[in-house]
């Protein structure tokens, strides 16, 4: 299929939110855990949202919001992802996520407000 690392984190959530402990062999499983958490955070705005338009809003505001990046004291997932050896592969890291975190939100909006029209 066409189902990328985004979906695949999307279609998972809720099997992958109920799990107490979560296998990480790879780095694509990091991943999904970074998206996950992510998303879970998308949903926690939306239940202040009363329609699209506001949850597009509210979407887009977490999505562009500064967030901690390996090597940053408050990154959630410190034991997972290490510290970037260098500063070239921390702005790739902070790019790249930057996208996940967008299409995320974008791919949250139209599957939670289906059918609405923005506001």
């Amino acid at each position: 299929g066409t189902d990328d690392a985004i979906d695949d984190a999307l279609n998972a959530f809720r099997a992958n939110v109920l799990f107490r402990k979560f296998d990480v062999r790879c780095g694509a499983d990091k991943l999904l855990v970074v998206l996950t958490f992510f998303a879970s955070e998308v949903l926690k705005r939306f239940e202040r949202c009363a329609n699209k338009g506001e949850g597009e809003k509210a979407a887009k505001e977490l999505a562009l919001a500064r967030f901690a990046c390996p090597g940053d004291g408050d990154f959630e997932f410190g034991g997972l992802l290490p510290a970037p050896e260098t500063r070239v592969e921390g702005d790739e890291y902070r790019t790249f996520m930057k996208r996940c975190r967008e299409a995320i939100a974008l791919r949250l909006v139209e599957r939670c407000f289906d059918g609405e029209t923005g506001a």
